[in-house]
């Protein structure tokens, strides 16, 4: 522009002949002179005639990116952009067209591209190129390039579509703008799924009733036996019944045996339970209930009598949060995996800082991978473990439960035969416990057990238990001591290394005359006094997983003042060729009182999609070499219902028959149907048939189902267009067809009827679960749903129905100018900003490069509309005020306001 510019300043028409020619001279070598300062030369710049000009469109494959750009088509080859199209493609390439360079890189940091026009250069990740010259072109704006050579350059496939005025780029090549729009999808997911799993949001639970329709699963087989020839072999019934029962969860099972040879067995068990309104965690439970496992204190108890406290230790899983931070470079994006489940993602602001809050950790080993994305494509990833304990509390939080019963006593009269136990009535026959745990610190935990009840010999025990649990970098350590105040004590160690190829467990166990049902026997004659287990295991070896096991006891000294020693020790290893498994396994016990076992087994797997096939072979090499057990199973589904199964059985040990079976299974949408058969080489046989079903009240009528129903409740989604923005279906409301609705942590997925409504079925009752509607799956893409997710609690045997009003959306657009001395102009890169009625932010956005901007899927209401005042104020420009906005729901409606930005005090 400088060069024209100095021409159109002299008045060539108004000199002598000799003076133009002496002046053409002048300014020749003045040009010159720039040109020779390291600009291109003005005569290099080509400019194309207007009709070959081709405004076309860029997509990468249905997404839209880019709306104009300028090529040229000389009926062979289409001439593009270069510095305007590895903009739109967020390549960072970037030149001068005075100075004749392009440079930057593409794919990766490493793949440097450099093009200078001047020293007809061209280098591509380190080697020089050869290109054909002819179809790189110096235009007064960019250097305009032969479509072809761009693919050659860059590996990238293009689609020149002319009738469709576009320059479509397949997805799936790995460029770093389809990379964002990927991640950027990811996190649309994930905010939805983040809605559904976060404290807050739309979240209704829904109380219990005074009486409700119980779901019922029932199992009834009848069975035909050799050993009674002509006579019924037999029976069995198994049934729960569970629902709402006086504001509190019924819970009825009954279990029938008729057996050959054998007195019928009934028992049959009630038990009522509700968790606190105030604390949902907490819960009380009466009648035939059963106990935790202590441990090494006593097993799981049953009787009839109450527990209270967290009963669900399920329910602590998640509840262990914390807060994640590092450095970060301004406007880059960091998502954050646990392994390689996505837990949130950010974008790095102007303090150089990410922060991650109350991110939930899983038992075990956590480990949490940070992705860092450049603005150019650039890729960064740093790791971090955290080891949590599968009962790791949260800081400050506690669990607690106790119980108190008889023993063994049913609520309702039963046949049933409890050997060891002549009290099962008897008062005297009373067990209680306590359990208690407290997070101290963020890794530390303190707590205790204590139990009493009495052992199969009639001794009554109390036992107490107290422990502290820590974590330090990758180990999980606990120390717990036990003391029986009838008797002896002791203590337990243990240390627990979580890694990604590498695992061990170490457990010590010390004992004083300690006697429990779980440890050291009171009619027992061989007393353990120290224990030491360890077990390894590694993935170090691809697809070679191996496991190592080792154990040592020592006993305490007999009458004879002699100490006895065991030791054991196993190896596990096994390897997978694609559907293909085989494994190998070896034991050894040695016993200075008894002789010394070595055995060993294999076994072959074979799966690939309908069929499953295993063998085990087992076998001993010392102290003789033998064969020992042989199976043989294997199993066919044919489609959905049927599924076809067959074993063979035998040991050589006992010289026992062969035995073989095979079994045909119909799954249908109400009965589970199966055909059962067992035939032995010795003549006997056995044939059995089961049918399987359960029985709900989803709606109006009760219905069967092949799938069980007890423990879960029903939703019914219905989605309808709300005309009238009540959010009530109405006359004036239309019901909506196809869309998906979702639900459950399996994310059952159903699309509603011609009525709007869809129903989901088997939700896991009196837990937190999220159902939504999928946007995408609305017909109309102006229509946007008031909330796309409700998340609820209910309980068994409920039907909740769950109303999705939809609404029609609207458009705000327009243009922003900026006029100052020069004249009025589109401005890009302009910050404009929509408020609600209460002044809080909705939405932001950046007017594009033509000034215009465009906020879409806006639901009715009232909206302010501002430039941003931070930047106005930055750039020293002033604006109109701020615009109220009332959009109403109209269908066709949009609203346009342009912008006009001037320099301040103008």
């Amino acid at each position: 522009m400088f060069h024209r510019s100095l021409c159109l300043a002299v008045d060539l028409a108004s000199i002598p002949e000799i003076a133009y020619r002496f002046t053409r001279r002048l300014l020749f070598i003045a040009l010159l002179s720039i040109c020779l300062c390291g600009n291109v030369e003005a005569d290099e710049r080509i400019s194309r005639p207007d009709e070959q000009l081709l405004i076309l469109s860029v997509t990468i494959g249905a997404l839209p990116l880019y709306d104009g750009v300028m090529t040229f088509w000389d009926g062979e080859r289409l001439f593009i952009p270069l510095l305007e199209f590895m903009e739109v493609l967020e390549i960072p390439i970037t030149g001068s067209i005075d100075e004749g360079v392009a440079e930057g890189w593409y794919r990766t940091e490493n793949s440097r591209f450099l093009l200078n026009w001047e020293r007809r250069m061209l280098n591509l990740n380190g080697r020089m190129q050869a290109p054909d010259w002819s179809g790189i072109e110096l235009h007064e704006t960019d250097f305009y390039v032969d479509s072809r050579l761009i693919t050659e350059w860059f590996d990238l496939e293009l689609e020149i579509q002319f009738n469709a005025s576009r320059i479509n780029i397949p997805p799936g090549q790995g460029l770093v703008l389809e990379q964002r729009l990927e991640r950027e999808t990811r996190w649309r997911r994930m905010g939805s799924r983040s809605e559904t799993q976060s404290v807050g949001g739309d979240f209704v639970q829904y109380p219990r009733e005074m009486l409700g329709w119980p779901a019922i699963d029932t199992r009834i087989e009848a069975r035909a036996d050799s050993a009674m020839p002509g006579q019924f072999g037999g029976a069995n019934l198994d049934l729960i019944a569970m629902g709402d029962f006086f504001r509190t969860e019924g819970i009825f099972s009954l279990t029938l045996r008729d057996e050959p040879f054998q007195p019928a067995l009934i028992d049959t068990r009630v038990r009522l339970q509700r968790e606190l309104t105030f604390n949902p965690h907490i819960t009380w439970q009466g009648g035939d209930i059963h106990t935790a496992d202590f441990g090494i204190l006593g097993p799981q108890l049953q009787g009839a009598g109450f527990r209270f406290g967290y009963l669900d230790e399920a329910q602590t899983i998640g509840l262990f949060r914390t807060t994640l931070r590092g450095e970060a470079l301004n406007g880059w994006d960091v998502e954050l995996y646990r392994n390689t489940e996505l837990l949130a993602f950010t974008t790095v602001d102007t303090n150089n800082q990410y922060v991650f809050e109350d991110i939930p950790l899983n038992p075990g080993l956590n480990l949490l991978r940070f992705v860092f994305y450049g603005p150019q494509g650039q890729r960064r990833e740093r790791d971090q473990q955290i080891v949590i304990d599968n009962e790791t509390l949260p800081k400050g939080q506690q669990r607690w439960n106790f119980f108190g019963m008889i023993r063994n006593l049913s609520l309702l009269p039963q046949t049933i035969n409890v050997e060891g136990f002549e009290l099962e009535d008897d008062i005297s026959n009373w067990a209680g416990g306590l359990s208690y745990r407290t997070s101290i610190g963020g890794r530390m935990e303190i707590g205790g057990d204590a139990l009493s009840h009495v052992l199969l010999d009639g001794s009554r025990r109390f036992y107490v238990s107290p422990f502290l649990r820590t974590s330090i970098g990758s180990w999980l350590l606990e120390k717990r001591f036990f003391q029986d105040f009838t008797g002896g004590n002791g203590a337990t160690f243990s240390a627990r290394k979580f890694g990604i190829s590498d695992s061990l467990t170490i457990n010590y166990t010390y004992s004083n005359q300690f006697e429990s049902e779980q440890f050291n026997q009171p009619e027992s004659q061989s007393k353990v006094s120290d224990r030491v287990s360890a077990r390894w295991t590694s993935n170090r070896i691809h697809q070679w997983p191996i496991a190592l096991d080792l154990e040592h006891r020592q006993y305490e000294r007999s009458e004879d003042g002699k100490s006895q020693r065991s030791t054991t020790g196993g190896f596990r290893v096994s390897h997978r060729w694609q559907d293909l498994a085989v494994g190998k396994s070896l034991q050894v016990r040695s016993n200075p009182e008894l002789s010394d076992i070595v055995s060993g087994g294999w076994l072959l797997s074979y799966r690939r999609s309908r069929l499953d096939f295993t063998a085990q072979l087992g076998y001993r090499l010392w102290p003789d070499l033998d064969l020992s057990s042989a199976n043989l199973t294997t199993s066919w589904r044919r489609d959905e219902k049927w599924t076809f199964r067959g074993n063979l059985n035998h040991s050589f040990d006992t010289n026992t028959a062969t035995r073989v079976g095979f079994s045909v299974i119909r799954n249908g949408q109400r009965w589970i149907k199966s055909l059962n058969s067992n035939v032995t080489t010795d003549g006997r046989y056995q044939i059995s048939f089961a049918l399987s079903t359960s029985l709900h009240r989803p709606a109006e009528s009760w219905e069967l189902s092949a799938q069980s129903t007890a423990n879960t409740y029903t939703v019914v989604a219905h989605v309808f267009l709300d005309k009238n923005g009540n959010g009530e279906f109405d006359a004036a409301d239309e019901p909506l067809a196809g869309v998906r609705v979702s639900g459950g942590f399996g994310g059952k997925r159903v699309f509603t009827d011609e009525t709007g409504k869809a129903i989901i079925e088997q939700l896991p009752s009196s837990q937190v679960v999220a159902v939504q509607i999928r946007e995408d799956s609305l017909e109309n893409p102006f229509w946007i749903p008031s909330t796309s997710v409700k998340r609820i609690r209910a309980h068994t045997g409920q039907t909740i129905v769950l109303s999705f009003p939809v609404m029609v959306s609207t458009e705000i657009d327009g243009t922003v100018y900026l006029h100052d001395d020069s004249g009025r102009r589109e401005s890009s890169n302009v910050n404009l900003q929509l408020l609600d009625s209460h002044g809080k932010l909705v939405r932001e956005l950046r007017s594009a490069f033509d000034g215009f901007y465009l906020f879409d899927q806006l639901p009715p209401g009232e909206y302010l509309l501002q430039v941003d005042p931070e930047q106005l104020k930055r750039l020293n420009l002033t604006s109109s005020p701020p615009i109220r906005v009332l959009l109403g729901g109209d269908e066709d409606e949009l609203v346009t306001i342009d912008w006009v930005l001037s320099p301040a005090g103008q």
